[in-house]
């Protein structure tokens, strides 16, 4: 169960990406940045520059989800995805929902006065990543399509501990991110009439009877698209680069290595439909699937590896 997040406890109030707290101190705005004598490195990751950039996209919650994932997109930055606290703030940018309110009630939250005296009227029905899809999904996806790429240009060919760590993490977020993706799109087929859906309130997934997630047919077409290009390179060129690296960890008898690899081949395919599956994709699963039960007893602190 570890393998795939810290073992650092994380604040359930403030979450992975609160300024104040990656910075000790109380920050409410990007003018409290620039008061800050000396901001966060993230151990020499980040320049003092990079550092308030990031920062101060992290103080705006409703459109820091395409700011910072286009910093990160950067040959520039990419590398910096190695520190476990960067990790936990990209984590937290893309995942944590943020402020909720019903969608039946979004025309009335106008604020009466600018500057607004709280974020509520910012709230989304379904999460801050959920909306991002919904309203503007080209400019994020294209940026996570770029940070996909320039996370497996750091292969070079074997194992090394810092391009692994970049690799591996991003390898997850985007199969989340598809995850969202597929549940988008998978729920309008469902409304459509084009998939046999089990209708109700406590319908699984994304066949239950949702508020807020309303795509249109263009939208629809665009978010398939985009999640056949995620898929493509997720399935040819980051699954090779881990079917090397578990070659290599066996040839050395490095088992640990080769549990969190196999973790992670495997986790490749958590979205793939019953109508995707090849024998290819099946043996492959179970391979992985296998690998874990009879020889990774003992593993469970391995989320550090990858």
């Amino acid at each position: 169960a570890m393998l795939f997040r810290s073992s650092r406890p994380r604040s359930s109030l403030r979450g992975g990406a609160d300024p104040s707290t990656l910075c000790d101190a109380k920050v409410h705005s990007e003018e409290d940045i620039l008061h800050i004598k000396e901001l966060p490195s993230f151990d020499g990751r980040l320049s003092q520059a990079a550092s308030e950039l990031l920062l101060s996209y992290l103080t705006v919650p409703y459109i820091r989800i395409p700011l910072v994932v286009n910093f990160f997109a950067s040959s520039e930055h990419v590398g910096a995805l190695a520190h476990p606290d960067l990790q936990r703030v990209l984590d937290s940018v893309l995942f944590e929902p943020s402020l909720w309110h019903p969608a039946a009630d979004g025309a009335e939250r106008v604020p009466e006065n600018i500057p607004a005296p709280d974020r509520q009227h910012l709230a989304t029905a379904c999460g801050l990543l959920f909306n991002e899809l919904l309203t503007s999904p080209r400019g994020v996806l294209t940026s996570l399509r770029r940070l996909l790429a320039l996370a497996l240009e750091l292969d070079t060919g074997r194992w090394t501990s810092r391009a692994a760590a970049v690799i591996l993490f991003v390898m997850r977020i985007m199969v989340r991110v598809e995850g969202f993706l597929l549940f988008v799109t998978r729920r309008f087929k469902a409304q459509a009439g084009l998939s046999t859906p089990e209708a109700g309130p406590c319908a699984p997934g994304w066949e239950a009877n949702l508020l807020g997630l309303d795509a249109e047919e263009d939208l629809v077409t665009l978010l398939v698209e985009e999640t056949g290009k995620i898929r493509d390179v997720l399935r040819t060129q980051a699954r090779p680069i881990i079917e090397r690296w578990i070659a290599f960890g066996l040839r050395k008898n490095e088992m640990l290595k080769v549990a969190v690899l196999h973790a992670h081949s495997a986790l490749l395919w958590r979205n793939i439909s019953e109508a995707d599956l090849t024998p290819e994709i099946a043996v492959s699963f179970l391979s992985s699937q296998l690998f874990l039960a009879t020889r990774s007893r003992g593993y469970s602190g391995a989320g550090g590896a990858g």
